[in-house]
């Protein structure tokens, strides 16, 4: 197979698939010190809720 043909599988397979990104809070850290309902959906979000967690209490182990 050439590169060229490999690289278009990759790029089509990558394409067609999708990621789901989720913070589920056991302990709810998150809930209680940053104010925010767990589960947290979506990239953004997710990078949201550690940046307020992180801001809220740095010395916080799930702020790592």
């Amino acid at each position: 197979m050439s590169e060229n043909k490999k690289l278009e599988r990759d790029i089509e397979s990558t394409v067609a698939s999708k990621l789901l990104v989720i913070c589920v809070d056991r302990d709810d850290d998150v809930g209680k010190k940053a104010g925010i309902t767990t589960p947290v959906v979506g990239r953004d979000s997710c990078i949201n809720a550690a940046q307020r967690l992180a801001l809220e209490d740095p010395e916080d182990a799930d702020s790592n």
